[in-house]
């Protein structure tokens, strides 16, 4: 880091410049509160996971989703054994069906840093395994955010659902842009992924799985 002192005694470090006298606090306490959160810079797009073991049932938030897929719920864990495999969420087997299976985060709270009113994205990382779908196969999400009496407010999310009816055994990140308006750090989201599924085939397996979620944020 460049440093200077001008003829007039004036101090050069990097690009901060100091005329006169500038005294610094001794203390750490003397620090507390002294610089507000809008004057740091904006880390943008930081990531917050959301561990796919807290996902439940769609339609029952007390019921913790199957070990195997089922009815329309999605299961945890395509292959789970310790150190070999992590935890994931899936379809089953579903050759020759058409259909859609959910997981639900009913409450994500929007991390303390979060820079109010500012980008946040949902990102799920999910494939094909196995064999494609030979009719489609989707992602959608639905977010709503809880208002603080026992109702929850419109979609945060007004795009489309995503093909993930690609390579197979090729985990790729999916994004969803969500509409930021009125979100702050004190946010409580519910999420609902979906996975729709058409396939025509009895013979070979048919998988959709979800690897990772996380939501990325601005934060300050």
């Amino acid at each position: 880091m460049a440093f200077s002192v001008d003829d007039s005694g004036n101090v050069t470090i990097g690009t901060l410049t100091v005329t006169g006298t500038m005294t610094l606090p001794t203390s750490a306490a003397s620090w507390v509160n002294s610089i507000p959160r809008a004057a740091l810079a904006q880390d943008a797009l930081a990531r917050h996971w959301l561990p796919l073991r807290d996902a439940v049932e769609h339609d029952d938030v007390d019921d913790p989703l199957p070990d195997a897929a089922t009815g329309a719920y999605l299961g945890r864990g395509y292959n789970d054994t310790f150190a070999t495999d992590s935890i994931s969420l899936e379809t089953g087997d579903v050759k020759n069906t058409n259909s859609t299976r959910y997981a639900r985060w009913p409450e994500v709270h929007l991390p303390a840093d979060y820079d109010d009113g500012q980008t946040i994205v949902l990102e799920i990382t999910a494939a094909m395994v196995t064999t494609l779908a030979d009719t489609s196969c989707t992602l959608d999400v639905e977010v709503y955010a809880h208002d603080g009496d026992t109702t929850v407010t419109g979609d945060k999310y007004a795009g489309a659902a995503v093909d993930i009816n690609e390579n197979v055994d090729t985990f790729t990140a999916r994004t969803f842009s969500l509409d930021a308006t009125g979100l702050t750090s004190s946010t409580i989201l519910d999420i609902r992924v979906a996975i729709a599924y058409n396939d025509g085939q009895a013979v070979n397996s048919v998988y959709a799985v979800i690897a990772k979620a996380e939501l990325k944020y601005d934060r300050r």
